[in-house]
């Protein structure tokens, strides 16, 4: 997940300020707090991060080899969590607002990526149909020890939640803001990756939350 995220910050920051994008994420609460827990959450961290990056060397390059890792991460970030559906949205987004992202964009990545993404995940399908859909029975669980809770308040305590759990992040963000040196520092089309890409999957999941419960972790 570091390594991962210092390519990031390298990719779209001067040295100095991927250097402390880095130890910024050491802020995050997953990193710290709950890092012991080793669950589902921290196991998609790389895999996650990772997906960006190959996302990112796909959309660049136009490569087919990048389009073949690209569907590898993804199928093992949807392995260790199914949450790893939210990247596509946003990823489609992108496409759809930016030129810029989507000049190298392919149909043969696509089935290559998708082809390759089913090659991993196929077999978990597969496990699922011959163990009674095991993990959905779960989140049902869950669900229904959240059915009499009220589902705004559920979705206020999560947003609440994801504010304080981000709060150092949050504030040195403004600060930069304020002082306008993130953005003299990164392009245009940088700074519609990082949006659409950073917050998408987080609105998807609150859009979500209108629906179903949600926990607030």
């Amino acid at each position: 997940s570091y390594y991962c995220v210092a390519w990031l910050a390298n990719r779209f920051l001067s040295e100095k300020e991927a250097t402390v994008a880095l130890f910024l994420y050491t802020l995050t609460i997953y990193c710290n707090l709950w890092s012991t827990d080793f669950n589902h959450n921290q196991i998609q961290m790389p895999f996650w991060a990772l997906s960006i990056v190959c996302l990112i060397m796909c959309l660049d390059t136009g490569s087919k080899k990048w389009a073949i890792l690209l569907g590898l991460v993804m199928g093992l970030n949807a392995l260790s969590k199914y949450t790893a559906a939210f990247i596509m949205p946003s990823a489609i987004a992108l496409l759809m607002l930016s030129p810029h992202w989507r000049k190298h964009f392919n149909l043969t990545q696509l089935m290559i990526a998708s082809i390759t993404f089913l090659a991993i995940f196929v077999p978990h399908v597969f496990w699922l149909t011959q163990n009674d859909f095991m993990p959905f029975h779960y989140v049902n669980e869950r669900f229904d020890e959240m059915k009499d809770t009220n589902k705004l308040l559920d979705l206020a305590d999560y947003i609440g939640n994801i504010l304080l759990a981000h709060l150092c992040l949050i504030l040195v963000c403004l600060f930069l803001l304020r002082k306008k040196s993130l953005e003299s520092n990164i392009t245009k089309n940088n700074q519609i990756f990082i949006w659409i890409l950073g917050i998408g999957p987080v609105l998807t999941t609150i859009v979500l939350g209108l629906f179903v419960p949600l926990y607030h972790r």
